[in-house]
């Protein structure tokens, strides 16, 4: 029987003098977690990893308070698969939100992704499979893509940053083999940021290879003004143009905007089932989740409601990047 001996939790810096349109990352931090078993391979404990990536600040006080506590204290058997070779992710989510009042997840989401992004990682490394195969194995019939479509996600705004080295790291991204970009707006003047998006396009070429992302700045006025404006660029997408959690941003945007085809993102900001059920009630509206910072459990039980793609990275401790009941 598999048994967890220790969960080891630390803060950890990711500071770096950047910003999107509302995050000064100068002081920006994350959580490290690592899930023990006793388990040994190869002479070694197999142990699990997850993070919650950076936009997020480290929730030490919540894992250390609330959710660790929560497993150290369950019964071994309640974290295991039914054959007891194994954990299982879906035990635990439940176990870890034991007493957990339905909605209002906010950073509980964060320190509860953490947390189940190295139990899957685990359960993978003691199955002895790659990540996206098991979960195709479970949750897919077994179809496992052999490719899934990456990006690269920069443009930050800093000082001193003019046009010139916006596309130098646009230049670099290209010249690494990445076939698309998303930068940040939001965080200047639209005249500003049309003129970085401008010379991005000058690098990359087409605006299928160009995403960008406003982080939630805007208020539906200026987001709109946005769309209108960024509208002849033909860009791959408009992420998280206002509040992610509000609908009515979303159906305004249904509504009003003169190119419904083109999905605008919510983001890492859908969070469980019943957000992501929501918002899927908004489309064009393309909804995206970050394991690192959301429940990799809670979106395999979102997409087993759903009829919807859903693309795993490949690599052991990641989980699926995106969910999009539409795909451009």
């Amino acid at each position: 029987m598999v048994r967890i001996i220790d969960i080891r939790e630390t803060t950890a810096s990711m500071r770096a003098d950047i910003s999107n349109a509302y995050v000064n990352f100068s002081e920006m931090t994350t959580s490290v977690v690592a899930v023990v078993t006793d388990v040994v391979r190869d002479g070694r404990r197999v142990v699990g990893y997850g993070f919650n990536s950076n936009g997020r600040y480290a929730v030490g006080g919540l894992l250390r308070e609330r959710f660790i506590p929560r497993i150290r204290h369950a019964a071994p058997e309640d974290l295991l698969d039914e054959t007891g070779a194994n954990l299982d992710p879906h035990r635990i989510w439940a176990v870890m939100m034991t007493g957990e009042k339905p909605g209002g997840h906010g950073e509980r989401a964060v320190a509860v992704g953490t947390l189940d992004m190295a139990l899957w990682d685990v359960v993978a490394k003691i199955a002895g499979r790659p990540l996206h195969r098991l979960l195709a194995e479970r949750y897919r019939g077994g179809l496992a893509d052999e490719r899934v479509f990456v990006y690269a996600a920069g443009g930050y705004f800093q000082p001193g940053k003019g046009l010139a080295a916006l596309q130098e790291e646009m230049r670099r991204y290209h010249d690494l083999g990445y076939t698309a970009v998303k930068m940040k707006i939001g965080g200047a003047p639209l005249a500003d940021d049309l003129a970085r998006i401008e010379a991005v396009l000058a690098i990359v070429g087409d605006g299928q290879a160009l995403a960008v992302d406003a982080n939630g700045r805007f208020d539906r006025d200026t987001a709109l003004a946005y769309a209108e404006a960024l509208a002849p660029y033909n860009l791959r997408w408009y992420e998280e143009a206002g509040d992610p959690s509000t609908t009515t941003s979303s159906r305004q945007w249904r509504r009003r905007t003169r190119h419904p085809w083109r999905p605008a993102r919510t983001s890492s900001r859908c969070r469980t089932r019943a957000t992501s059920s929501v918002m899927a009630g908004y489309a064009p509206i393309a909804i995206s989740s970050n394991s690192t910072r959301s429940s990799a459990t809670a979106w395999s039980n979102t997409c087993a409601s759903w009829t919807c793609s859903a693309r795993t990275s490949g690599r052991p401790g990641a989980a699926s990047r995106t969910v999009a009941t539409r795909w451009p």
